[in-house]
């Protein structure tokens, strides 16, 4: 029998999504109403294929974006890894997962454009993102700005 990490692998050599322990943001919103945010459903709802959300893998706690490749459902998609992860983990940037709109705690939209320029606009760089709970800007050129 195949441990987690094989069947991971196994995946990823054959470029098949992975499935990953991410976080629900909606239930973390709802533990943590006021120091947790999420977008709102109706924000999720809009999320189409080409899109950036950021989900939280919990396994190894980082927090890091996706992009919507495939719709399965309404509510079950595969994306995309889109940028570099720090950690240890199986897998990493440019690797396909699957993820539900409940995983999704943030999206790269007009709104966080603007939040980003009206709290950190020395960060507006070409080639420059930010992560609000890492604090360190990092070069990536695979990844939207902001």
């Amino acid at each position: 029998r195949k441990t987690k990490k094989e069947k991971i692998q196994n995946n990823l050599s054959n470029k098949k999504p992975i499935q990953i322990e991410l976080m629900d943001g909606v239930e973390q919103n709802k533990k943590h109403p006021n120091s947790f945010h999420i977008p709102s459903n109706e924000k999720k709802s809009k999320v189409e294929v080409g899109d950036c959300v950021k989900v939280v893998d919990t396994e190894y706690g980082e927090r890091f974006w996706v992009i919507i490749k495939e719709f399965i459902t309404d509510e079950l998609m595969v994306g995309e890894i889109n940028n570099t992860l720090v950690g240890n983990q199986p897998y990493s940037l440019g690797d396909k997962i699957f993820l539900t709109m409940d995983n999704i705690i943030d999206v790269h939209d007009e709104d966080y454009e603007n939040w980003v320029k009206e709290n950190h606009p020395n960060l507006i760089k070409k080639g420059i993102t930010y992560d609000e709970n890492d604090n360190n800007p990092k070069n990536n050129d695979n990844k939207k700005t902001g």
